[in-house]
Protein backbone atom coordinates (compact mmCIF):
# COMPACT_ATOMS: atom_id res chain seq x y z
CA UNK A 1 0.00 0.00 0.00
CA UNK A 2 2.77 2.13 0.95
CA UNK A 3 4.10 2.09 -3.22
CA UNK A 4 1.03 2.95 -4.18
CA UNK A 5 0.63 5.48 -2.11
CA UNK A 6 3.59 7.08 -2.82
CA UNK A 7 3.44 6.15 -6.89
CA UNK A 8 0.64 9.31 -6.45
CA UNK A 9 3.46 11.57 -5.65
CA UNK A 10 5.86 11.18 -2.59
CA UNK A 11 4.27 14.35 -0.53
CA UNK A 12 0.94 11.88 -0.84
CA UNK A 13 2.50 9.39 1.52
CA UNK A 14 4.35 12.17 3.40
CA UNK A 15 0.58 12.93 4.20
CA UNK A 16 0.34 9.70 5.77
CA UNK A 17 3.38 9.81 7.58
CA UNK A 18 2.75 13.19 9.05
CA UNK A 19 -0.79 13.92 9.13
CA UNK A 20 -2.38 17.36 7.92
CA UNK A 21 -4.26 19.68 9.41
CA UNK A 22 -6.76 22.45 8.45
CA UNK A 23 -4.38 25.89 8.48
CA UNK A 24 -5.60 28.27 11.26
CA UNK A 25 -5.95 31.76 11.56
CA UNK A 26 -5.55 34.34 14.34
CA UNK A 27 -8.06 37.53 14.15
CA UNK A 28 -6.79 40.67 15.75
CA UNK A 29 -7.82 39.60 19.25
CA UNK A 30 -6.21 36.34 19.20
CA UNK A 31 -8.75 34.52 18.37
CA UNK A 32 -7.98 31.32 16.23
CA UNK A 33 -10.57 29.84 13.73
CA UNK A 34 -10.05 28.10 10.51
CA UNK A 35 -8.23 29.93 7.84
CA UNK A 36 -10.91 30.91 4.66
CA UNK A 37 -9.56 28.47 1.58
CA UNK A 38 -9.16 31.64 -0.51
CA UNK A 39 -6.68 32.99 1.78
CA UNK A 40 -4.72 29.65 1.95
CA UNK A 41 -1.13 29.78 0.89
CA UNK A 42 0.23 27.89 -2.10
CA UNK A 43 2.09 25.32 0.92
CA UNK A 44 -1.26 25.03 2.60
CA UNK A 45 -3.23 23.92 -0.69
CA UNK A 46 -0.62 20.91 -1.76
CA UNK A 47 -0.84 19.28 2.15
CA UNK A 48 -4.54 19.74 1.66
CA UNK A 49 -4.75 18.04 -1.91
CA UNK A 50 -1.74 15.23 -0.50
CA UNK A 51 -4.46 14.54 1.88
CA UNK A 52 -7.14 14.59 -0.27
CA UNK A 53 -5.29 11.99 -2.81
CA UNK A 54 -4.01 9.82 0.07
CA UNK A 55 -7.73 9.11 1.54
CA UNK A 56 -8.66 8.93 -2.15
CA UNK A 57 -5.99 6.13 -2.90
CA UNK A 58 -6.83 4.59 0.27
CA UNK A 59 -10.57 4.19 -0.50
CA UNK A 60 -10.21 2.91 -3.57
CA UNK A 61 -8.27 0.26 -2.46
CA UNK A 62 -10.49 -0.75 0.06
CA UNK A 63 -13.87 -3.16 0.27
CA UNK A 64 -17.49 -1.12 1.29
CA UNK A 65 -16.80 -2.81 4.97
CA UNK A 66 -13.55 -1.47 5.44
CA UNK A 67 -14.45 1.90 3.78
CA UNK A 68 -17.63 2.13 6.05
CA UNK A 69 -14.94 1.52 9.17
CA UNK A 70 -13.05 4.18 8.43
CA UNK A 71 -15.46 6.82 6.63
CA UNK A 72 -15.54 9.17 9.95
CA UNK A 73 -11.74 10.37 9.80
CA UNK A 74 -10.80 13.39 8.09
CA UNK A 75 -7.06 12.73 7.43
CA UNK A 76 -5.16 9.86 5.77
CA UNK A 77 -3.07 9.77 8.93
CA UNK A 78 -6.00 8.79 11.49
CA UNK A 79 -7.00 6.73 8.80
CA UNK A 80 -3.85 4.49 8.05
CA UNK A 81 -3.25 4.05 12.20
CA UNK A 82 -7.06 3.05 12.49
CA UNK A 83 -6.58 0.25 9.73
CA UNK A 84 -2.68 -0.64 11.12
CA UNK A 85 -4.73 -1.37 14.58
CA UNK A 86 -7.39 -3.09 12.86
CA UNK A 87 -5.36 -5.66 10.89
CA UNK A 88 -2.01 -5.60 12.53
CA UNK A 89 -3.18 -5.10 16.25
CA UNK A 90 -1.16 -2.77 19.00
CA UNK A 91 2.20 -3.74 19.74
CA UNK A 92 1.26 -6.28 22.05
CA UNK A 93 -0.96 -7.96 19.95
CA UNK A 94 2.07 -8.40 17.69
CA UNK A 95 4.65 -9.14 20.24
CA UNK A 96 2.22 -12.01 21.33
CA UNK A 97 1.44 -13.17 17.21
CA UNK A 98 5.54 -13.26 17.14
CA UNK A 99 5.33 -15.32 19.98
CA UNK A 100 3.37 -17.80 18.63
CA UNK A 101 5.19 -17.50 14.96
CA UNK A 102 8.08 -18.70 17.21
CA UNK A 103 6.53 -21.71 18.35
CA UNK A 104 5.37 -22.65 14.92
CA UNK A 105 8.47 -22.53 14.13
CA UNK A 106 9.95 -24.16 16.74
CA UNK A 107 7.55 -26.99 16.43
CA UNK A 108 8.04 -27.23 12.63
CA UNK A 109 9.27 -30.83 11.24
CA UNK A 110 8.89 -32.32 8.17
CA UNK A 111 6.12 -35.35 8.51
CA UNK A 112 7.16 -38.67 6.54
CA UNK A 113 4.37 -38.43 4.48
CA UNK A 114 4.63 -34.73 3.48
CA UNK A 115 6.75 -33.41 0.06
CA UNK A 116 9.74 -31.02 0.00
CA UNK A 117 7.44 -28.79 -1.01
CA UNK A 118 4.76 -28.70 1.14
CA UNK A 119 7.70 -28.54 3.94
CA UNK A 120 9.39 -25.03 2.43
CA UNK A 121 5.74 -23.95 1.43
CA UNK A 122 4.79 -23.87 5.65
CA UNK A 123 8.26 -22.63 6.14
CA UNK A 124 7.87 -19.44 3.66
CA UNK A 125 4.71 -19.24 5.59
CA UNK A 126 6.24 -18.31 8.48
CA UNK A 127 9.02 -16.27 7.09
CA UNK A 128 6.21 -13.99 5.46
CA UNK A 129 3.86 -13.67 8.29
CA UNK A 130 7.06 -12.65 10.21
CA UNK A 131 8.08 -10.40 7.53
CA UNK A 132 4.28 -9.00 7.62
CA UNK A 133 4.24 -8.25 11.88
CA UNK A 134 7.95 -6.85 11.19
CA UNK A 135 8.49 -5.42 8.01
CA UNK A 136 11.40 -3.41 8.93
CA UNK A 137 13.69 -5.63 10.31
CA UNK A 138 15.08 -8.88 9.25
CA UNK A 139 14.57 -11.27 11.94
CA UNK A 140 15.77 -14.99 11.79
CA UNK A 141 14.63 -17.51 14.12
CA UNK A 142 16.80 -19.18 16.09
CA UNK A 143 15.82 -23.18 17.26
CA UNK A 144 15.56 -23.36 20.60
CA UNK A 145 15.80 -27.57 21.24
Amino acid sequence: MQSFISSVDGNVWNSVLVGYKDPLIADAQGKISPKVRSLWSPEELKKYTSNAKALNAIYNAIDVGQFRMISSYKTAKEVWEAMEITYEGTSKVKQTKLIMLKSRFDSLLMQPDSSIAEFYKELGDIVKYNHILQPRTRVWFERTN
